[in-house]
């Protein structure tokens, strides 16, 4: 049906002045819309469903209909145009960052043994005429500008048509207006939280070689974890692009990296001969349910809008249809007990977390534990002979199954065959989202009073290590370890406040990939928000007794003060006069178990002491913090040497294990090498890791913190709840490679 045709129709259904009366009126006419608008008019509501757009219209996006997404059509008596105007494909190969090709097949336990790939100017206009033919009125190239309120209660939208004020008077509006932030904003939904969580850039490719029923997910470590994609359209065309995580960049960032990784993708071989046709575009995506809100009084949120895009893939149409559906049905209730308040409609949100809450967890902790090269070149290396890859990779991206997904790679990875420390990412992995929700927490507190924002950009990046102790601990001692988030984002806040300090005594450049806080502010003021997130520190431990006893909150509070006590007194022999220039081993390893490993050993015992551990597990859990804090610091003692990215008289010129055992191994030139080092003098850091190769040092000091990590191993068996994600973290401190 043409535009005219539905104007048309908009117009019989009896517009009033500058009234136009209806029971729902739906915001957004792409799949969560029209879904809503279709279900609503089938089961005999009057219904309005509008766009800012014109139809047909493009819309940027992968254009991927997953089994699940095309059922949902089928239902809706779309079928046949489906397989008239699609793109069948039957399963996806998976290209790892190393080369490695997994291959994974549609399976029918799934129901549906294909998916289609169709543009969305296609399929949205489609599903808009869809919802037209059984009853819904569209009125295209409506602007929405506030809600229409009666008495104060939401009774519809007001906005601009033709140029025109209107009013679109509704017992209900339906917003599904995607990642689009304003028309939420305007009906009052919270603006902090409705941030992008991702980006996509995606052109049409034209002359692109060996397609076939397969989709394409090209995996590169420096955008992990997200992905390019080539998903076949027709004979040698194809929806080629870039999808990334915000991970700790802002969308201006975000959108950066996106088109320098698209760029390379269309540059590389798998794309050689083809073209672009048209110009590529970019999107948002929200995948932040269910922390947005779905409902208001008088409003009910769908698809995008409501951060219903999976985390995993990134996909959004088969959520938008559910939750149109889903939407659908709470309207129609709400019409037939004419009730459109809050409690009412609570009914919505309460189905939606039924059914995607947990879904979502679970893909969110699917990303942490493949979203890394080292876990993901192992599995996917599997594929050739464990099926059970290909049955993981198939329930979390096809099924909606990621917590299935978890359990067969979990079984893939205890083939002795798999690398150390893929196992220990794919481990630790568990508690990301967790360390997700208390990144956000401690966000979401800084920004109430911080000094300056920059302080937010250092805050959104770092290994959050710390608060990962802090709920282990919580967690050995028979805790629910979300009790300890608020002591969980102090801590962490502690540990950054040092690194602002250490920075300005070090005159360091840069800190977590970006300018040191000190290059940014000056030192007088870096040394201010070091003070600041001390004191804020203090204010989130303290508030943790809103969820545990204050006699164990007072107890976690002298742990990390004595921790911290600890870690000065290492700190303060770090930056003194040595004798003869550079320390002994033994000296080293004191001041290390002082500086590093007494820092990491109170993050544990703080969470046991505040989820009322006694002093049995406090003094386990202690000796293991010391172990692996000492092995994290020899290995980052290797790292500065082994990978100094290009950082060369960046890095930090202080006093290391290797440096010590070539200086004690070494012949006079290798020690007049390492004075002139320490002391900032013209030698290269390249020269200065051949000297430490020629005396073997890196590799003694590789073997120094294994021995540890292995006697952190040890110590871990004996803790309880949290013994494998231990000796995870024991194998990760000296297996990492940053």
């Amino acid at each position: 049906m043409g535009v005219s045709t539905c104007s048309d129709k908009v117009a019989r259904g009896g517009m009033q002045g500058k009234l136009l009366r209806s029971d729902v009126v739906i915001v957004g006419a792409g799949p969560g819309g029209s879904a809503a608008a279709y279900w609503l008019a089938a089961a005999g509501a009057d219904v309005l469903l509008v766009d800012k757009e014109h139809f047909p219209r493009s819309k940027p996006c992968g254009d991927g209909l997953t089994p699940r997404a095309v059922r949902m059509l089928e239902e809706m008596g779309m079928g046949d145009f489906l397989h008239h105007k699609g793109y069948v494909f039957r399963g996806i190969r998976l290209y790892a960052p190393d080369g490695h090709i997994s291959e994974v097949k549609l399976s029918a336990d799934t129901g549906t043994t294909y998916g289609i790939v169709l543009p969305r100017i296609d399929l949205d206009d489609a599903l808009r005429s869809r919802a037209v033919e059984v009853g819904a009125r569209f009125l295209p190239g409506f602007h929405v500008v506030s809600p229409h309120r009666v008495s104060r209660k939401v009774a519809g939208v007001a906005g601009r048509w033709d140029g025109c004020p209107l009013i679109l008077s509704a017992k209900l509006v339906i917003l599904a207006t995607g990642a689009i932030r304003a028309p939420l904003q305007a009906f009052g939904f919270p603006d902090n939280v409705l941030l992008p969580t991702g980006l996509a850039w995606r052109g049409y490719a034209t002359g692109v070689q060996g397609l076939d029923e397969y989709l394409e997910i090209h995996l590169f470590q420096d955008i992990l974890p997200g992905y390019a994609w080539v998903f076949p359209t027709g004979q040698g065309t194809a929806n080629i692009g870039v999808g990334i995580k915000l991970n700790g960049m802002n969308p201006n960032q975000g959108s950066r990296a996106l088109k320098s990784a698209f760029q390379r993708f269309l540059q590389s071989g798998r794309l050689k001969g083809a073209g672009l046709s048209g110009r590529p575009r970019g999107f948002p995506l929200l995948s932040a349910f269910p922390y947005l809100p779905t409902y208001a009084p008088g409003v009910l949120v769908v698809g995008e809008a409501a951060g219903l895009v999976d985390p995993f893939t990134g996909e959004g149409i088969a959520l938008a249809l559910e939750s149109g559906r889903m939407a659908a049905q709470a309207a129609a209730e709400a019409l037939r007990a004419n009730d459109f308040c809050g409690k009412f409609l609570r009914r919505y949100d309460k189905r939606l977390r039924t059914l995607y809450e947990r879904y979502f967890e679970d893909a969110h902790e699917l990303i942490a534990r493949v979203g890394h090269p080292e876990a993901l070149e192992s599995i996917v290396g599997r594929a050739t002979c464990d099926p059970r890859v290909g049955e993981a990779f198939s329930a979390a991206i096809l099924d909606g199954e990621p917590r299935r997904g978890i359990e067969l790679l979990g079984y893939v990875l205890k083939s002795p065959y798999v690398r150390p420390i893929a196992r220990a990412i794919f481990t630790l992995g568990a508690y990301r989202p967790l360390l997700d929700k208390c990144r956000t927490y401690m966000l979401e507190q800084v920004s109430i009073d911080t000094p300056h924002p920059y302080l937010l950009q250092m805050l959104r990046k770092g290994k959050m290590l710390r608060p990962l102790l802090v709920f282990l601990g919580y967690r050995a001692a028979g805790g629910d370890p979300m009790n300890a988030l608020q002591a969980a984002a102090g801590i962490e806040l502690v540990h950054v406040a040092s690194l602002v300090h250490d920075d300005i005594m070090d005159n360091a450049y840069t800190r977590r990939g970006i300018p040191a806080l000190h290059r940014v502010l000056g030192v007088q003021r870096a040394i201010v928000c070091g003070d600041y997130l001390i004191a804020k520190a203090f204010r989130l431990l303290a508030e943790s007794r809103t969820l545990n006893p204050a006699d164990r909150v007072v107890k976690a509070f002298i742990v990390g003060a004595d921790s911290g006590i600890q870690t000065c007194a290492g700190q303060f022999l770090d930056v003194g006069e040595w004798r003869n220039g550079i320390p002994d081993e033994a000296e080293y390893s004191s001041l290390i178990a002082d500086k590093t490993a007494s820092a990491l050993s109170g993050a544990l015992v703080a969470g046991c002491a505040l989820a009322g551990g006694n002093n049995g597990l406090s003094g386990q859990l202690a000796l293991f913090g010391q172990r692996v804090g000492r092995a994290f610091q020899i290995r980052d003692d290797v790292l500065d040497f082994e990978n100094p990215s290009g950082r060369d008289c960046r890095v930090d010129r202080r006093v290391s294990l290797p440096l010590i055992h070539a200086f004690r191994e070494g012949d006079d030139v290798t020690r007049a090498g390492i004075r002139l080092f320490l002391a900032g003098g013209e030698i290269s850091c390249a020269h200065m890791t051949s000297i430490l190769r020629a005396n073997s040092s890196l590799r003694y000091a590789q073997q120094v913190a294994t021995s540890l990590s292995e006697e952190a191993a040890k110590v871990a068996e004996s803790i309880p709840g949290v013994s494998e994600t231990l000796k995870a973290l024991a194998i990760y401190s000296v297996l990492r490679e940053r």
